[in-house]
């Protein structure tokens, strides 16, 4: 607050002192920058006294800054059009001047509009490039900004371990500044990462961390977050009465700060927990608020989430064609957000934006951020990227079939010029599984490629289908089956998620129970998955595999319900190994089961859920001390089914 007062009395001081009119400026622009959180109408009022004494005295300069403030205090009211109009308006002038500084912090600004838009891939972009600036000039704090907004990206992909390492990044760098407001905003960043990862307790203590600071420097832009953030983790335990309070105070602050963004979620979350106490009436009172006002700022992303909340609410009042007909809304637009930000784009900047940052040179670093981009502006729209990467695939396989025909009738006529039979057929065999083994790496290459792509999708399955892989595998060694059938089962076990790459992401990974219409459209996957390997061709049954793996013998499986011997023995052992190695695995909804209690159920399930000679060579396998769990044992309750 007494920077605040201090630059006020400069500003009086200036505004009676002749000839100092660009120290005016100035001044008004840093004034506006104290106030635009708290005092957002205060703040519009100085930067538009900036721009217009600035465009008065012509200073290009001065002009830009003028334009860059007064594009802040657009962007904070949620006028986001005005924002980008005067930010790119600024970033002209920038440029023109060679002003690197004035560059990185409008690129920043203008990633920050399009992060509020739901536009992540445009935001990640100016993100990276005011980033690459920032490190040719050796600005830290700047730096420090960068971090905290790549490690939101990173966090609203659910990519939680990269977004931690940013922000712990950035908070390190504020300490060093002693710069409470940033490190209050560090400890809130750490906070949502813990909650959306289901640490309550640590989130509620990274919160409470961000709090004290925000009350301590009077932020009421900081302390309205903080707020609204603990309620949503007292929701998540249940304490639906004391997380609206915190709701509600909230949306005072939003209001009083006319942030419009902050406005629409505090609505939602009062919404949500009036729902959760069936005071529906409210809850939709809410929600609608909520939702205009989303609409008004062009805000997708918190449109999605008013479109979700009111699917929940009408299938709790059982109205379900219009739970229905909002959950199809929710989805669209969630597709429409991931079509421009695919998680694939995001792991790639996780590995080339790490720990090497700090050591790049300019030159190095900018190179990599255009092959970055490139790798974006080839993303297309959710269907027409899965359809592209189909037909690639596709063609991966026929050139390399194609190579193969060449050689083997390279080797046709090579043969026919042996001197013997025996020496022709000797080189054809070597040939032959030279080609052969250069075909089947490319296959398997392709299909690491799509196990990666779904992992991307979902964090908690890291790993996974690659275990379940090798478990299959044993189990169909076990068996005595072809090498052919271990072939296939090998290789459909490592893709066999690659459908949830069209679920939503929150689904994957809700630490709560679906609701019927959310379960409905997770169980989709195995149709998903058959749709997009189907026209490969594998040399392998790999999609019907995968269409089948959660098929159970007594019927009660999906997507069709098959029975017995209508389900393929590959199938069949794929289930079983999924299912072990998903009950020794920690999920968003449960810890990990002891190996003991995996061995029980199977042995109940035999018969009923899984074939019997799956379970049976199952457990010869588990016996021999061929599986082993991969995490420790942290829970003995029923074994719920993966989703």
């Amino acid at each position: 607050m007494s920077s605040l007062k201090s630059l006020v009395s400069e500003v009086e001081r200036l505004r009676t002192s002749p000839g100092t009119d660009l120290e005016l400026v100035s001044a008004l622009n840093r004034l506006a920058g104290a106030e635009y959180r708290n005092s957002p109408e205060n703040a519009r009022r100085h930067a538009e006294e900036a721009l217009i004494l600035a465009r008065k005295l012509n200073d290009d300069s001065s002009i830009a800054s003028s334009l860059h403030m007064y594009g802040t205090t657009c962007w904070v009211k949620g006028d986001f059009e005005k924002a980008l109009e005067n930010y790119r308006s600024a970033l002209i002038i920038w440029e023109k001047l060679g002003d690197k500084q004035g560059i990185a912090g409008t690129s920043n600004n203008i990633g920050n509009i399009y992060r509020d838009r739901g536009n992540y891939s445009e935001a990640l972009d100016w993100y990276l490039q005011s980033l690459q600036i920032k490190i040719s000039i050796g600005n830290r704090k700047g730096q420090a900004i960068s971090f905290l907004n790549i490690g939101n990206i990173y966090r609203q992909q659910g990519l939680f371990e990269q977004a931690g390492e940013n922000y712990a990044e950035a908070l390190s760098l504020y300490e060093e500044f002693e710069d409470d407001l940033n490190i209050a905003k560090c400890y809130n960043n750490l906070g949502l990462v813990q909650a959306q990862m289901g640490n309550s307790q640590l989130a509620l203590e990274e919160h409470r961390k961000a709090l004290a600071i925000r009350q301590e420097i009077e932020d009421s832009y900081g302390l309205s977050n903080s707020y609204g953030n603990i309620g949503s983790i007292l929701g998540e335990l249940k304490q639906h009465t004391n997380a609206r309070e915190y709701f509600t105070k909230a949306l005072e602050l939003k209001e009083k700060l006319l942030d419009s963004r902050g406005i629409s979620i505090s609505c939602s979350n009062i919404g949500s927990t009036f729902l959760k106490q069936k005071q529906y009436n409210m809850a939709s009172e809410f929600f609608t608020r909520g939702l205009q006002v989303a609409a008004d700022i062009g805000a997708r992303d918190l449109e999605a989430i008013c479109m979700y909340q009111f699917s929940e609410l009408f299938e709790a009042r059982e109205n379900y064609k219009q739970a229905l007909d909002y959950l199809k809304k929710y989805l669209k637009i969630k597709d429409n957000l991931f079509s421009e930000d695919s998680r694939e784009k995001i792991a790639v900047l996780s590995v080339k934006f790490g720990t090497e940052r700090k050591q790049m040179e300019a030159d190095n670093f900018r190179q990599k951020n255009v092959e970055l981009r490139k790798i974006m502006d080839q993303q297309k729209i959710a269907e027409i990227e899965l359809e592209e990467r189909r037909s690639e695939l596709e063609k991966v396989v026929q050139e390399r079939t194609a190579e193969l025909m060449k050689v083997n009738r390279g080797l046709e006529t090579e043969i026919s010029e042996r001197m013997t039979a025996e020496q022709a057929l000797i080189d054809a065999e070597n040939d032959l599984k030279a080609s052969y083994d250069m075909l089947e790496k490319s296959f398997k290459g392709t299909i690491c490629t799509i196990s990666k792509i779904v992992e991307m999708r979902d964090p908690y399955y890291q790993g996974h289908h690659l275990r379940t892989a090798d478990l299959a595998r044993s189990i169909a060694v076990e068996m005595k089956l072809s090498e052919e059938q271990i072939q296939a089962i090998y290789f459909a076990s490592i893709v066999y998620g690659i459908g949830k790459i069209k679920i939503p992401q929150e689904f994957l990974s809700r630490s709560g129970k679906l609701s019927e219409i959310e379960l409905k459209v997770v169980r989709t996957y195995p149709q998903n998955g058959y749709d997009i390997l189907k026209n490969i061709e594998f040399p392998w049954p790999i999609a019907d595999i995968v269409l089948q793996h959660h098929e159970h013998i007594d019927g009660s499986g999906y997507p069709f319900g098959l029975k017995g011997n209508e389900i393929m023995q590959e199938a069949q052992i794929l289930c079983v190994a999924d299912t072990v190695e998903a009950m020794s695995s920690r999920r968003p909804y449960r810890p990990p089961f002891n190996l003991e209690t995996t061995v029980e159920q199977l042995k109940q399930r035999s018969g009923v859920l899984y074939g019997s000679r799956s379970v049976e060579a199952c457990l010869a396998v588990i016996e021999q001390g061929r599986f082993s769990p991969r995490e420790d044992y942290a829970g003995t309750e029923q074994f719920r089914a993966d989703r």
